[in-house]
């Protein structure tokens, strides 16, 4: 969770209570971003897994499957650009007028395209980079064999339905 600490100062005190009364009461509202646990399950096998199962495998691995940190590389990689993001989402609320709704959708869209982005950079699975003592026969054969299955070998990204199931959703509360 991304808080935010902000100093303000102004020369009328009424405006400057009214801020800091609106920024308490906005305080608990939060954004979630990645792959929520209603988001569908594949189609594919006769008991097919849900999209945020095969998310959790993905970023955290198995005992068969490499990890795949998608989510948490694309947030540990860019921490100062969310930073910048949260400090003009904060901006916005103060100078502009936003709600704080609109800060969080601000922050949730951006977020949930970061990762997505990182999806789409085709990050190497272990076994593409030698690391899991794979065979360089064995390493083609899988991909090969994703090849032909989806149309394509990019890792992470079979049928897109993962990529296109990150989302975010702000909470508000008062």
């Amino acid at each position: 969770m991304i808080r935010a600490k902000v100093t303000v100062t102004d020369k009328n005190p009424f405006k400057l209570r009214y801020l800091i009364a609106r920024l308490r009461k906005d305080a608990r509202s939060f954004v979630t971003i990645g792959v929520h646990e209603d988001a569908g399950e594949y189609t594919e096998g006769g008991s097919p897994p849900s999209v945020f199962e095969v998310a959790m495998w993905q970023e955290f691995g198995t005992e068969n499957i490499p990890e795949r940190a998608f989510l948490r590389t694309a947030i540990d990689g860019n921490v100062s650009l969310i930073n910048e993001w949260r400090i003009e989402a904060l901006e916005n609320v103060i100078y502009r007028g936003w709600t704080m709704e609109k800060a969080l959708n601000m922050m949730g869209f951006r977020l949930q395209e970061l990762v997505r982005n990182q999806i789409k950079s085709d990050m190497p699975p272990p076994y593409g980079t030698g690391n899991s003592g794979a065979s360089v026969e064995e390493i083609a054969r899988r991909q090969d064999a994703k090849q032909r299955k989806w149309g394509r070998s990019d890792t992470l990204i079979a049928s897109g339905l993962m990529m296109r199931s990150v989302t975010y959703r702000v909470h508000l509360h008062d």
